[in-house]
């Protein structure tokens, strides 16, 4: 059970959510009826708009609710136009879609159905002041809470904290809808499964328009009660993020982050582990003996870097290996302070664009850190920047001086923190890493000058590391003079932090997307994909198809580990796609979409493990069965980790190929029952 507020923390929350908004908020207990905490102007009376609809549908005779009813779109009252704004929807509605997408069209004809006395008599009951309808007309617009009845927010709060204690299970389902995927998204709070409705209703006499929300949270068990009322706005626009605002304060821990499995040298074991436990290990390997407020830093750096580079070894079968390639890990050395670390940052991320920063770090800066975009050519990150680095300075250490044998030497490029970017020796120009290779490692920092003494050649460098990010000796000396990990973090990675809520979340019947920008146009596509996959492979998902629609090609690279060529991938019941623009421009956004889908389905109905390259040469087939075979040979290995694109292409026809050639000889039915008693030998 999500434990309740104190009353002053309730009073502190609503004022902080109301604050320079014109309005009413009030938060009750669901469980007593006890008002928590109240913010903003004494009650009065205003017409409710759609959040009346809820008790429309309990004023309804039950037979009444049985028949579906067709939205019509364009619903014109009289003179009045109160058109539909949800989606197209192929089907007629219940009682709970309708709902959820606050469909006029249904409740007014469903005012038809129910008898005028006993609509009023029920919502005089609840609260409501009513005029009786003089006409079906006005029925219909009683119904939308729009002609002939007002409220104050008082009263509609304890209307809504009866309506959470009914257990109404249609219409409790029909509010969490209409959170989830409806006209109330944005009253969303991690966390904690909101039920709620939004209403919106013209202003008498005036331009513009007043916002409503009621709700509760947590949907299934409800808890705490809330009506927020907007002089000027929109119910979904204006008053839902109030409410998720409120309701994010009944969520005190984030949700887990997802767990990652690890490459172990030693016995070569693919280990899964939550990803808490990985951030340990790496503190214990990358950070082991800093101060308290530095290991705090390190472990918000390595899990965000965990976070950004998940499947880094994903054509390999894992996310990362145990060494520095990725970060390194050693879980039996972790310390009491490596715990206490992780555990006071749990969960803890930066984010920067929608998506997790990319928190590189390195040793020793030499006294001025690195742009990213120096560094390896990638993008103007404005996080990731060049700058002095005075605490690192101050300690003075990271000299160091190796003789190097060669006859010749120069520096032909440097960055604008003058370190080296490409180095000539005996005629041969190669880039800082590649030298950095051949002198076996020795070179310690791309921060170095040269020395001549006699015939000897000298390399007299600062630092430890590629100097972009987080200098772990700047970092721990920071903590030491009395900075907290907030400010070494702000220090070091300036301008990143954005909140997770970045990613926004987008739902339909069956469908979560998340994404960075708007792509509510991908809702419909992918809605008609999954149909189509699900009936081509037989049979419904059991949860949510998820969706990760990423902002750029290269933020898909970084974060999945896959090649640009590569346009989707499906991993661990996640769909990661790239921009939706890009898929576009290669005229394959709908044939990704229903591949990838195909991979959801596919998986779902699978009961036993079977190989990748039956899993994608059923989707290949699946996708276009009346492609004849090819001869092409199959190299397994190819499928699950290609090494170029034309060697997946081949490794992907080919394994169409032989599942189209057993759909031939044992018949569709069967082989699609494999998915389910495995593939024979």
């Amino acid at each position: 059970m999500v434990p309740l507020l104190a009353l002053a923390s309730w009073q502190a929350v609503l004022e902080t959510a109301m604050r320079d908004i014109q309005g009413t908020a009030i938060a009750a207990d669901v469980r007593t009826g006890r008002v928590l905490a109240r913010s903003g102007a004494p009650d009065q009376s205003y017409s409710p708009g759609s959040v009346i609809k809820p008790f429309v549908v309990e004023a309804a005779d039950p037979a009444a609710l049985r028949h579906p009813l067709v939205c019509r779109r364009d619903l014109k009252i009289g003179t009045r136009t109160l058109g539909c704004v949800h989606p197209s929807l192929a089907s007629s509605l219940d009682p709970g879609a309708a709902l959820a997408y606050s469909c006029n069209s249904y409740f007014a004809g469903l005012a038809d159905r129910i008898p005028p006395d006993r609509l009023v008599a029920h919502l005089r009951k609840q609260g409501f002041e009513v005029n009786p309808p003089r006409s079906a007309e006005e029925r219909k617009l009683l119904a939308l809470g729009e002609h002939g009845v007002q409220i104050t927010p008082g009263q509609l709060l304890q209307a809504y904290v009866r309506l959470a204690r009914a257990e109404h299970a249609v219409i409790a389902e029909g509010l969490q809808g209409a959170v989830e995927f409806g006209t109330a998204q944005l009253a969303a709070a991690a966390g904690v499964p909101v039920a709620g409705k939004t209403g919106t209703t013209a202003t008498p006499g005036r331009t513009g328009t007043r916002a409503w929300f009621a709700g509760w949270a947590p949907a299934r068990n409800p808890e705490v009660a809330l009506v927020v009322f907007v002089a000027r706005g929109q119910g979904g626009g204006s008053a839902a993020p109030i409410a998720g605002r409120v309701f994010a304060n009944l969520s005190p821990r984030p949700a887990p982050l997802p767990a990652v499995t690890v490459r172990m040298f030693k016995d070569q074991k693919i280990r899964t582990v939550d990803m808490e436990e990985y951030v340990e290990g790496v503190l214990a390997g990358e950070a082991s003996g800093f101060a308290p407020e530095a290991l705090k830093a390190m472990a918000v750096a390595a899990r965000t870097w965990a976070m950004a580079h998940r499947g880094r070894h994903q054509q390999e079968g894992f996310d990362f290996c145990e060494s520095t390639h990725c970060q390194d890990y050693r879980l039996d050395a972790r310390t009491a302070g490596v715990r206490s670390a992780a555990r006071a940052t749990s969960g803890e991320i930066l984010w920067y664009g929608g998506k997790p920063a990319l928190t590189f770090y390195h040793k020793d800066c030499g006294g001025i850190l690195e742009s990213y975009h120096e560094a390896w050519g990638g993008p103007r990150l404005a996080y990731l920047l060049s700058k002095p680095d005075a605490a690192c300075q101050r300690r003075g250490t990271g000299k160091w001086r190796m003789e190097i044998d060669a006859r010749e030497v120069s520096v032909t490029g440097r960055t604008g923190s003058g370190r080296a970017r490409e180095v000539r020796v005996d005629g041969v120009t190669a880039p800082y890493e590649e030298f950095q290779r051949a002198t076996g490692n020795r070179v310690r920092s791309p921060l170095f000058r040269l020395a001549r003494s006699g015939n000897r050649i000298w390399i007299e460098g600062s630092g430890e590391g590629h100097g972009v990010g987080l200098c772990q000796i700047g970092a721990n000396e920071r903590a030491q003079r009395g900075e907290n990990y907030h400010q070494i973090l702000a220090f070091y990675y300036d301008g990143a932090g954005e909140p997770q809520d970045a990613w926004r979340k987008l739902s339909a019947p069956g469908l979560e997307v998340w994404a960075t920008t708007n792509e509510s146009g991908l809702l419909d596509l992918l809605t008609r994909a999954l149909r189509e996959a699900e009936r081509r492979v037989g049979g419904r998902l059991s949860g949510p198809a998820r969706v990760r629609v990423f902002g750029s090609t290269a933020a898909f690279r970084d974060a999945t580990g896959e090649p640009g060529w590569v346009a989707a991938s499906t991993l661990r019941g996640e769909i990661r796609l790239q921009p939706a623009d890009v898929l576009r421009s290669r005229g394959a956004l709908d044939s990704v979409l229903l591949h990838e889908m195909l991979h959801l389905a596919v998986q779902g109905r699978a009961r036993r493990a079977v190989p990748a390259w039956f899993e994608e040469g059923l989707v290949q087939y699946l996708e276009d069965p009346s492609k004849p075979p090819a001869d092409t040979a199959l190299v397994e290995s190819n499928v699950a980790r290609p090494p170029n694109e034309a060697a997946m292409r081949q490794a992907y026809d080919a394994a169409r190929s032989r599942v189209s050639r057993l759909v031939a000889r044992h018949g569709r039915a069967v082989v699609l029952g494999w998915l389910e008693t495995g593939v024979p030998r």
